[in-house]
């Protein structure tokens, strides 16, 4: 049997959990878009976490 260890956060009140800084968003078609994003949970397979973006176009 194989053991696996998968590191988890849990976050209430998302709306204050610092999700980095903002960056270029590489799929804008708003030009100064950014984005920033924190990953919550990742077991390589499956990745979830929080995303936001600045108001425009995306691809």
């Amino acid at each position: 049997m194989t053991t696996t260890t998968v590191r988890t956060r849990a976050s209430h009140g998302t709306d204050a959990l610092d999700l980095g800084a903002h960056a270029p968003k590489p799929t804008a078609l708003t030009a100064g878009q950014t984005e920033a994003s924190a990953t919550v949970w990742d077991d390589a397979r499956i990745t979830t976490g929080l995303w936001e973006c600045t108001q425009g176009h995306l691809t």
